[in-house]
């Protein structure tokens, strides 16, 4: 398979306006990491908004509603949050869903350095 010049790919316009407004988000990954219990891109944003409601940053009705959102949009909305209240972190949730993260996974440690 030859490789095209980046320089002659079209990019949609809407991936421009989103790289311009800080708001264009890349999810790349082979499931590596699921093999040590880390959420899935769908089940991440259920684990942000679960953990927005333990620490009281939305209310229980507001948890509920959004759990009926696709992903991209709950991702989206909890990120919001997330950038709100700085004490809510992603390696927070990962690392309390998975503990042994911090010790055993040389492979999850080095895909999350890319």
């Amino acid at each position: 398979m030859k490789l095209q010049d980046p320089s002659e790919i079209e990019v949609p316009e809407d991936i421009k306006i989103a790289a311009v407004w800080g708001r264009l988000t890349f999810f790349i990954g082979n499931g590596l990491s699921r093999l040590d219990g880390v959420p899935s891109w769908d089940e991440l944003p259920d684990e942000m908004l679960k953990a927005l409601l333990d620490n009281e940053k939305i209310k229980y009705s507001e948890y509920h509603a959004l759990l009926e959102y696709p992903t991209k949009i709950k991702i989206s909305i909890a990120d919001s949050y997330f950038k709100k209240y700085p004490e809510m972190t992603y390696k927070k949730i990962l690392m309390e869903k998975v503990p042994e993260l911090k010790t055993r996974s040389d492979a999850y440690r080095n895909l999350s350095k890319i």
